[in-house]
């Protein structure tokens, strides 16, 4: 990023931080084959890295007994997405029951961890995870997964509105092009989030984490 960008960001009070406080859970975004597998879904891409470090990072966090949430995309009808079809219609392949949904096998996700099936691009939006956190007390949340410029981006504000402080994990999360991730991951860093790599996250909770 550019030094008169980030200047013009500082001159202009972006200048706050947040730190790591309470309980953490872990927040796995749209990681299911519809985006990460390019010989199934139009909507897919290579995120080979990205769900390699977030599964480094998941295998950490059960041996700490963080907690773990997964959320995808997935409709019943197209009614259930409203005007965003009409935006998105490639959308119309993630039906309920397609193997479109399943989280992508490199995960391994577990059955105790729950997955939460949203119909817009925050995990927050229309679902309960919001009262998942709270009934789990959880206070700050490390997020991976994809778009960096869509749903990662809609999850981390919606944490924030929520009271819920957002990390996102800067190597563990991707997008379709090289700008809008880069961009996004700098303008949530100025205004929603924290950013910490992948090696960063594991090391805490190895070294300084102590499960609530």
């Amino acid at each position: 990023m550019k030094e008169d960008i980030i200047e013009k960001y500082e001159n202009s009070g972006f200048n706050g931080a947040f730190e790591i406080e309470g309980k953490v859970g872990i927040l796995v975004v749209d990681f299911q084959i519809g985006f990460t597998d390019p010989t199934q879904s139009p909507l897919a891409g290579d995120f080979s890295e990205e769900l390699s470090r977030t599964s480094q990072l998941l295998d950490k966090a059960r041996e700490k007994n963080v907690p773990i949430f997964f959320c995808v995309v997935g409709y019943g009808n197209e009614n259930e997405a409203g005007i965003w079809f009409k935006k998105v219609p490639s959308l119309s392949n993630l039906k309920l029951g397609s193997p479109l949904l399943e989280v992508d096998p490199r995960l391994k996700r577990q059955s105790n961890e729950t997955l939460i099936v949203k119909k817009y691009a925050s995990a927050f939006a229309g679902t309960n995870f919001a009262s998942l956190l709270i009934a789990n007390g959880i206070s700050t949340l490390f997020i991976t997964g994809i778009t960096t410029s869509g749903c990662i981006r809609a999850s981390v504000v919606d944490s924030v509105q929520n009271g819920i402080i957002p990390f996102v994990i800067k190597d563990a999360v991707g997008d379709r092009a090289k700008e809008p991730h880069e961009s996004n991951l700098f303008d949530m860093q100025a205004k929603y989030a924290e950013l910490l790599m992948c090696e960063e996250a594991i090391s805490f909770l190895q070294n300084e984490y102590s499960p609530q």
